[in-house]
């Protein structure tokens, strides 16, 4: 699912979109314009949804409080449900927090700290239940091999703590063995959908001119489909290596256990990751101005839904230090 605003407009235009279970293709399957973006209107959409008869089993969205809440409430007690946060949205976040410690240059010059924040990076490869361990075991290595570095990082490493283990939670951050972890697929049908529209301020009749036909093109994707015939929009050749290099790590990880196969699991998918994670520079300089957008706080869980078991201690302060720590909500 993903959301996005017309630039001229005051209209929200979600999309809700579903992943065959042939060839792990993304069709869109719901268009809706929306008034605001707060929970009671995520829930009258979603409820609609349900009761046209969508019954999803995995959830993928951004970090936005009111989508993430509503989408529990409405299909939390479906059978196999799961609810994902977005892996680039997350990586986007860690790496502008860096920015608004002001430790972009020290990550980028100090190869130790930006192993460990790639590590950090790859987090949500883990399953839930390891993710706890994965943390500590990447800042404890850290602080063993780096005692003099450890009070630059602390900043950083409460900031990860309270805002993604504690405030979002592992079993909301884990994307183990997703073949879609990211939302961008919808974002891409989104660009491709605004190509069918040529007014500058569209009303509903170029919207729905548009919508058949991107509705058009599903269908003739899907017909292609069912008669075994190429698609033309298949995964590109590189990333489907990296998808692969992660199942393989995946899998070897699930075969072992213990902190030095953690960090060797987190080592093999950040590097799989590589595309993203290069960017550090061009991602955090925008966070200078000491803001930390709103999208990055993690959601309030829903009062019937348990504590995550799985949320590690935070890591122990350095001495002599009081901890400067970004709060997201105090940034807003």
């Amino acid at each position: 699912m993903t959301n996005e605003r017309h630039e001229k407009g005051n209209d929200y235009l979600v999309y809700f979109y579903s992943t065959p279970a042939f060839m792990f293709q993304v069709i869109p399957v719901a268009y809706m314009f929306l008034t605001s973006k707060h929970e009671d209107t995520y829930l009258h959409a979603l409820l609609r949804l349900r009761q046209l008869g969508l019954h999803g089993k995995t959830f993928l969205t951004d970090f936005e409080p009111a989508l993430m809440n509503a989408t529990q409430r409405v299909f939390g007690r479906l059978h196999g449900f799961s609810l994902h946060g977005c892996l680039i949205h997350f990586v986007f976040r860690v790496h502008e927090a860096v920015g608004t410690l002001h430790l972009t240059e020290f990550f980028r010059d100090t190869p130790s700290a930006l192993v460990m924040l790639r590590r950090m990076s790859a987090l949500p490869r883990l399953p839930a239940a390891q993710m706890g361990e994965g943390f500590t075991a990447v800042w404890q290595q850290f602080r063993h091999t780096n005692p003099d570095h450890y009070p630059t990082v602390f900043p950083f490493l409460m900031y990860f703590h309270n805002q993604w283990m504690v405030r979002v939670k592992p079993r909301r951050l884990s994307v183990y063995q997703l073949y879609h972890t990211t939302t961008n697929n919808v974002e891409t049908n989104h660009r491709h959908f605004r190509r069918f529209i040529t007014t500058p301020v569209p009303n509903a009749w170029d919207v729905t001119a548009a919508i058949q036909q991107v509705h058009q093109q599903a269908t003739l994707t899907l017909g292609r489909f069912q008669g075994n015939l190429p698609t033309g929009r298949l995964r590109g050749q590189p990333l489907i290596m990296s998808a692969s290099r992660v199942r393989r790590a995946e899998r070897r990880l699930a075969a072992g256990g213990g902190g030095a196969d953690v960090l060797q699991f987190l080592d093999t998918v950040s590097h799989a990751m590589e595309n993203v994670i290069r960017d550090l520079e061009r991602w955090a300089v925008p966070a200078e101005r000491d803001q930390v957008p709103a999208d990055g706080v993690g959601p309030p869980l829903p009062e019937d839904e348990p504590n995550d078991p799985n949320v590690p201690p935070p890591p122990p302060q350095p001495p002599g230090d009081q901890g400067v720590v970004i709060d997201d909500d105090q940034q807003n």
